[in-house]
């Protein structure tokens, strides 16, 4: 699964980068305060905790702009505005981005909808043992796909698959400890916020 993702995100970095050389995404649009949403496309083969913690982890990672970050416009060289609009519970869509992402935008008055879909989150816990010394270690590695789409035509404007992979270690002496690792669900967490992170930075690169 993890290759044909790879695979489908370079044939689409290749044409979204061709789209965004011409132009970054506020001068497509023609604006310079840009209203967004995240939104969730289910998968099937993750957790729905998990995909609903991705969707959380971008909304959080956007309003936090990558450090070295100025946004000028190509109009007038002022700051350009990024707006997130968000909801209780998490937004989900079917599999037709382009009418998904019009109707978001009709109701909601969003210029952009970020897609985001999480088709892997694995985590896996091992340990080791040297003399007395035992090591636990606890690993997670997801898959983070997002498109950022336009709410008029319902065009992909940016799209890629982002790695996220965070791993804890504790060690005792005699018997194995896992008191001060962090737990299943929040190792996840912090791999999905590595990847949140990767696309946040191509989405202010790309603005």
């Amino acid at each position: 699964m993890r290759w044909v993702y790879l695979l489908i995100s370079v044939a689409t970095l290749i044409f979204s980068c061709a789209q965004s050389a011409k132009a970054p995404i506020h001068k497509v649009l023609g604006k310079e305060t840009l209203r967004l949403k995240v939104v969730l496309l289910p998968s099937q083969q993750t957790e729905t905790l998990y995909q609903e913690m991705a969707v959380r982890e971008v909304e959080n990672s956007l309003t936090r702009k990558p450090v070295g970050a100025v946004l000028k416009s190509a109009f007038s060289k002022e700051k350009v505005e990024v707006v997130i609009v968000t909801r209780k519970r998490v937004q989900k869509i079917g599999p037709n981005l382009k009418e998904e992402a019009k109707r978001i935008g009709e109701e909601s008055g969003v210029d952009l909808v970020v897609v985001v879909e999480l088709p892997e989150a694995e985590f896996s816990e091992s340990s080791t043992r040297k003399e007395q010394r035992v090591c636990v270690v606890r690993n997670a590695k997801v898959l983070l796909s997002a498109k950022v789409l336009d709410t008029v035509r319902g065009s992909v404007l940016l799209a890629g698959v982002y790695e996220g992979d965070h791993s804890a270690r504790q060690c005792s002496e005699g018997t194995a400890r896992t008191d001060k690792l962090p737990s299943k669900d929040l190792t996840v967490q912090k791999a999905i916020k590595e990847a949140s992170e990767k696309f946040v930075k191509d989405f202010y690169s790309a603005l």
